[in-house]
C-alpha cells in the first residue's frame, strides 16, 4: 500500500487572545481520527443563515478535512482509504453534488 508521512511543517504565528505564539497549519489535536486546517470562522466571514446550515457546514468541512475530503477523492472509489487508523467511508461523488444535470452528447454529423 501507499503511505503517506507529512513532516518538515511550517510554523505560523497567530493571537490566542493574550499572547502570540507558533502553530503549525494543520490541526492534529482536534479530531483523534482526522487531520484539519485551522480555521477562523470569524476571520473568514462565513456566517451560517437560518436555511441550508447543513449544506454550508459540509461544504467548508470537505475544505478543511482531510477525512471529508477523502471521502469524495475518486469518482469511482475502489481502494480502500485509511486516515490515522480509521476507514474512511468513501461516497460516490455524483450523490454528493447539490445540482445534478445530465447533458446526452449527439455527435453532429
Amino acid at each position: 500500500g501507499t503511505h503517506i508521512v507529512i513532516f518538515n511543517l511550517p510554523e505560523q504565528s497567530f493571537f490566542d487572545g493574550t499572547t502570540t505564539r507558533p502553530r503549525i497549519e494543520f490541526d492534529f489535536a482536534a479530531d483523534s481520527h482526522d487531520i484539519k486546517l485551522w480555521i477562523n470562522r470569524s476571520d473568514n466571514n462565513i456566517s451560517f443563515g437560518k436555511t441550508n446550515n447543513s449544506r454550508i457546514e459540509n461544504d467548508l468541512l470537505i475544505h478543511t478535512s482531510l477525512r471529508k475530503y477523502c471521502e469524495i477523492l475518486y469518482l469511482k472509489p475502489r481502494m480502500i482509504i485509511v486516515l490515522r487508523g480509521q476507514k474512511v467511508k468513501t461516497k460516490l461523488v455524483a450523490k454528493s453534488l447539490a445540482h445534478l444535470r445530465l447533458v446526452e452528447y449527439k455527435p453532429q454529423e
